[in-house]
C-alpha cells in the first residue's frame, strides 16, 4: 500500500468528464473496445450525444445491452444529433 498513490477527486470539477472539441473521434462505442466480452458504459463512451450528460450514459448503456442480448432494439435520441 506504501508504493501506491492515492488520492480523492473532491474537486466537482474533478469529478466531471467535459467534452472538449475534437474528442469525439477518441471515444469507444459501447461494443467496439477491441476485447472480448467487454462492452463499456458511460458518459465519457461514443454516442449520437457526445456531451457531458445522463442522456449520453443511459444511451451508452442502451447500446451495451443491446449488444449483449439485442434489447433494445431502438434507442430514442440515438441518431438525433
Amino acid at each position: 500500500m506504501r508504493a501506491q498513490y492515492w488520492r480523492i477527486n473532491s474537486d466537482p470539477t474533478e469529478q466531471y468528464v467535459i467534452s472538449s472539441a475534437g474528442t469525439s473521434a477518441v471515444r469507444l462505442r459501447a461494443d467496439q473496445t477491441g476485447f472480448d466480452n467487454l462492452l463499456i458504459a458511460g458518459e465519457w463512451v461514443d454516442t449520437a450525444v457526445n456531451i457531458s450528460a445522463i442522456e449520453s450514459t443511459v444511451i451508452a448503456g442502451m447500446r451495451a445491452s443491446r449488444a449483449i442480448c439485442g434489447v433494445p432494439q431502438t434507442i430514442i435520441g440515438e441518431t438525433d444529433l
